[in-house]
């Protein structure tokens, strides 16, 4: 289940309770206000949800930065990107067009030195600060040869350094945690994981169809568009007990929002 805007989560001694708070995380963070259970109560949840919904809608005036967000969020290039990519963007985009920062300004007023600011402010979260300015540098390009702005303020600022890490693997501990106490389908996924080091979003989609000879196709998704399939090849282990998986299919069914580790409960609670 994906939370709407402005919806938060709590889970606490086993229950999950879900609350509006358009303001979580700001300077304007107000008193929460519970909502209906969305798994016990759908229809009283999304009725509730729509309606608050509706009163928290703002105009933008034509040329502001909220504007700007809102034609680039309709347009065919952002369309055209992946579900991915649409999620981690509307991290920023949601910040940008966020009416009590930068939403009603003009698009054009926004200055390098309003873009390092914003950097600098993220500067704990180093990731996070490089991945608003690579956006906010999408947008205002975007908007240049329509004429919405002028130039791109983006363009004149550095990304934070960085430790280039890469993509840091699983610790063989988590590996043998979840294989050993997780639900089958997750174990699966997992292994599947292991034998071809590919994302989740390609993991999900492979099958029987996809085996040949000592090895397994996969076309990534993400880059599909300029990249073709390839082959990966599996030891003869991986490749046996994926062939014994075909003969038993098995549905991924497990839900992220349900399934928590034993033992990380509590600290996903103090982490709040």
């Amino acid at each position: 289940m994906r939370l709407p805007k402005y919806v938060e989560i709590v889970r606490a001694k086993g229950r999950v309770y879900f609350y509006w708070n358009p303001g979580r995380n700001t300077g304007r963070e107000g008193e929460r206000v519970k909502l209906p259970n969305a798994y016990t109560d759908p229809a009283a949840f999304w009725s509730e949800v729509e309606r608050r919904q509706r009163q928290n809608v703002t105009v933008y005036p034509a040329g502001s930065i909220g504007d700007l967000v809102e034609r680039y969020r309709a347009s065919e290039e952002f369309k055209a990107l992946s579900e991915s990519t649409h999620a981690s963007y509307g991290v920023s985009l949601n910040r940008f067009k966020d009416p009590a920062g930068w939403g009603l300004l003009n698009a054009r007023d926004m200055t390098p030195v309003g873009v390092m600011a914003a950097r600098n402010a993220a500067k704990d979260t180093p990731s996070q600060a490089n991945h608003m300015l690579a956006c906010g540098r999408g947008v205002w390009a975007w908007g240049i040869p329509l004429g919405i702005v002028d130039s791109n303020p983006f363009a004149h600022v550095k990304d934070l350094l960085l430790p280039d890490r890469g993509h840091v693997p699983w610790p063989s501990w988590v590996v043998d945690h979840v294989r050993a106490t997780a639900w089958p389908d997750l174990v699966r996924m997992v292994r599947v994981g292991v034998m071809t080091c590919q994302r989740e979003s390609d993991l999900i989609r492979m099958g029987p169809e996809h085996r040949e000879r000592n090895g397994i196709w996969c076309r990534p998704k993400k880059t599909r568009k300029r990249r073709r399939a390839f082959h990966i090849p599996l030891g003869v282990a991986d490749a046996l007990e994926l062939d014994r998986w075909a003969k038993a299919p098995m549905a991924f069914t497990a839900s992220r929002i349900d399934f928590i580790l034993p033992g990380v409960q509590d600290t996903l609670e103090r982490a709040r």
